[in-house]
């Protein structure tokens, strides 16, 4: 039996220039715009400022301008990640119908900042853009079917930060490095924590890849 992790790293997607123009416009909306979609995070498992952001905005007539800002660099990317991932696992295409998801965030740690919760990525309660918990009965039927469950987690560092991501039952830790992209399954497979305290600043994003009702 051949022992496959399923976490991919593709380190040639993005440019410094690119990732150096995310992590100053996030700086700007951090420092100078606050929004309805940027929030800070103090819990004891994470801290870190959260910025969430909505790729389906970038076809919109009149788009809110730090999502067209940040998708026209990220959105080629994820795609272009997600289909070579595809290509090392041809069968994900015969399990269910599954897309990329709308929604993702870009995250800022600070100097002894991080995540230092064990977790898998897969959904375990919902969230408005606020961060506010939903009441479950509240959702409708389109809401479930828009959100789906999360199957696989893409991740780009930003930064060469100093701290990265250890994933205990693969026994890895993937270090960060600008521009580096990773994908893994979002399930109970593959928990995963930063490595604590960060050391230094580091910029993230963070999305994912769902299943779907396509009717």
């Amino acid at each position: 039996m051949t022992d496959v992790s399923f976490i991919e790293i593709y380190d040639d997607l993005l440019d410094s220039n690119s990732c150096q123009s995310v992590i100053q416009y996030f700086k700007q909306l951090k420092d100078k715009d606050k929004t309805r979609f940027m929030y800070s995070r103090d819990t004891e498992s994470k801290k870190s400022m959260d910025f969430n952001v909505d790729f389906s905005e970038i076809d919109n007539e009149i788009p809110y301008t730090p999502f067209r800002q940040f998708n026209t660099i990220l959105l080629p990317t994820v795609v272009e990640a997600i289909r070579r991932y595809k290509i090392t696992y041809p069968f994900l295409d015969q399990l269910a119908s599954w897309c990329l998801r709308s929604w993702y965030n870009i995250q800022y740690y600070s100097e002894g900042q991080g995540y230092s919760g064990l977790h898998c990525e897969h959904v375990s309660r919902w969230k408005n853009i606020n961060n506010q918990e939903l009441d479950l009965n509240s959702l409708t039927a389109e809401d479930h079917a828009l959100a789906g469950d999360r199957m696989l987690v893409w991740m780009i560092y930003l930064n060469d930060a100093q701290s990265g991501t250890e994933f205990p039952h693969q026994a890895t830790t993937i270090q960060p490095k600008e521009g580096r992209v990773v994908i893994w399954p979002a399930y109970w497979t593959h928990p995963h924590k930063g490595v604590t305290p960060n050391k230094g600043e580091k910029y993230i994003a963070t999305g994912w890849c769902s299943f779907y009702n396509p009717t």
